[in-house]
């Protein structure tokens, strides 16, 4: 991958020469998404509003990740019951005026729901059958410099950004996951051979950057390359008063978080976001789910930080040490007992789902064989989270201490907070 990424780089065919960087970057329209804040809906609604504009739109989605893909083809594909659910609309309206949104996406298959459809959603390879019929191609952005369209007439094949006048729209979600030469590459040489396509920048500054693959020990050594779309833009501020474009770029600015609850929303408005966000549950009143009375107890607030007592002197509280400190080990045996107290409050007909993030593989390892043995009861369902993984959970209980040298706490807490519906 490496390879084909440094190949296609050496290649000047492929991209134009540059003394300043924005200069010759095409047009980009931002959405900046705070966590929560229907991002991913904002872009299936602006595919379905186009396509039922232009039966014959074409979209080229890339993401940093298989889960980013999977997730808008899953809202795309499979409609909720909720009757609020303003894509399944759009797409019933769709049917209605006899068009049909068809969705591909590239690569082996990584998600059961989307696999279960039985469509041929995932595809090993584009030919032109597909590329034709094809509303939506959606892919990891890594796989831009060698996928390949091949062309069933003549058995050529071509790469999939030098495709000329095919797309109309590229998607970059989940932007600031998104290494700074991947994103460039694609944008300058996708335009090069489409002049009049649109590009889409959607994500968060202000949430994970990009992640290096590389194991605990070195990940505590290594000095991390965090640059992204983002920070060479130099967009930064939520607040559109300080945010510094370019003349023909634009930016929309989504400023109603739907998941969290008011007193866990306005935490992190306040801390990431200037006071700027608003909080769609507290205008309808939805109110959170209460804690088991038992564990209100121990737990009593929507954010509750626990501090263990350690001395400066112990060697154990150096938080650089992973592998020959026992600092570590001690939040992941309280969270474990937490789990299992919490467990043991529940009654009949109670229904919990935690989520436990965890900066460490070794943590997340020695939690799930803690938990595991004290035989946690069916009314409680709990998943593992390291750091990029994410699903919404009734509580969260997060762990942070050894992030600071890795990552900005900024970063994580951002997600982990408004992840969370109910507690935290």
């Amino acid at each position: 991958m490496l390879k084909e990424l440094k190949n296609a780089l050496a290649n000047r065919n492929n991209i134009d020469t540059w003394d300043e960087i924005s200069s010759v970057l095409p047009k980009l329209h931002f959405i900046y998404g705070p966590p929560g804040t229907g991002k991913t809906t904002t872009l299936c609604c602006r595919i379905l509003d186009e396509v039922a504009q232009n039966p014959n739109a074409k979209y080229l989605f890339l993401t940093p990740t298989n889960k980013a893909a999977d997730v808008l083809c899953k809202k795309l594909l499979i409609q909720s019951n909720s009757a609020n659910d303003i894509i399944a609309s759009k797409i019933d309206k769709l049917k209605q005026d006899n068009n049909y949104l068809a969705v591909y996406r590239i690569g082996k298959p990584t998600d059961p729901e989307i696999e279960s459809l039985e469509l041929d959603i995932y595809q090993d390879s584009v030919n032109d059958d597909l590329l034709n019929a094809a509303n939506v191609i959606a892919m990891t952005i890594h796989r831009i410099p060698y996928t390949k369209a091949f062309d069933t007439n003549d058995d050529t094949e071509i790469k999939l950004f030098k495709l000329e006048n095919h797309w109309d729209y590229v998607v970059f979600d989940e932007a600031s996951m998104i290494n700074l030469p991947y994103i460039v590459f694609s944008i300058l040489s996708i335009s090069k051979f489409n002049p009049n396509v649109k590009f889409i920048v959607a994500g968060d500054p202000k949430q994970i950057p990009p992640v290096v693959d590389v194991n605990d020990k070195e990940l505590e050594e290594l000095d991390i390359q965090d640059e992204n779309i983002y920070s060479m833009m130099n967009i930064k501020s939520f607040n559109e008063n300080e945010q510094l474009l370019r003349d023909n770029d634009t930016i929309e600015n989504l400023k109603v978080q739907y998941r969290s609850i008011k007193k866990i929303g306005q935490l992190f408005s306040e801390l990431s976001y200037g006071k700027l966000l608003k909080h769609h549950r507290d205008i309808v009143e939805s109110n959170p789910k209460p804690l088991p009375v038992a564990f209100q107890k121990l737990i009593s607030s929507n954010v509750m930080f626990i501090d263990i007592p350690l001395n400066n002197e112990d060697s154990i509280y150096k938080i650089r040490q992973l592998f020959y400190s026992s600092y570590h080990i001690y939040s992941a045996i309280l969270v474990s007992e937490i789990i299992k107290y919490f467990d043991s409050t529940l009654t009949e007909g109670d229904n919990w789902s935690i989520g436990l993030i965890a900066p460490y593989k070794a943590q997340a390892v020695m939690m799930n064989k803690l938990i595991a043995s004290f035989g946690i009861s069916d009314k409680l369902k709990y998943m593992l989270i390291q750091f990029t993984v994410f699903k919404v959970m009734n509580v969260i209980l997060y762990f942070l201490f050894q992030t600071l040298i890795i990552i900005d706490i900024q970063d994580i807490l951002n997600v982990c907070f408004l992840k969370s519906i109910s507690t935290t």
